[in-house]
């Protein structure tokens, strides 16, 4: 979510989003179209369970973000969503889905 936010809320370059989150204009281009299928499918998806910590301050700052609209506010929080992700051993975001953090980190 955070690459689809940056690319189509921001009009980031996938460039520009792949030097962010030190990851391959390919595997942006992945992540963005796994964003925008479960945005897709979104609706269709049975109740979902309770969100984790993280993914509530992910949601917090994303809503501030776009609400702000200022980039700068979602950009300081990635490395700390990559921080915590890396210590967070079998937490899944939803936000993983569209960005492989791990592999961003």
């Amino acid at each position: 979510m955070v690459t689809f936010v940056l690319k189509e809320a921001f009009q980031f370059r996938i460039a520009e989003i792949a030097s962010i989150l030190n990851m391959s204009e390919t595997g942006i281009k992945a992540l963005l179209s796994r964003a925008r299928n479960r945005l897709k499918n979104l609706q269709d998806e049975p109740g979902m369970e309770e969100p984790s910590d993280i993914q509530k301050q992910l949601d917090a700052i994303l809503l501030r973000t776009l609400r702000a609209q200022d980039p700068a506010l979602l950009l300081q929080f990635i490395p700390t969503l990559l921080a915590r992700q890396s210590t967070v051993s079998g937490e899944r975001l939803h936000v993983h889905s569209s960005l492989n953090l791990s592999s961003a980190a």
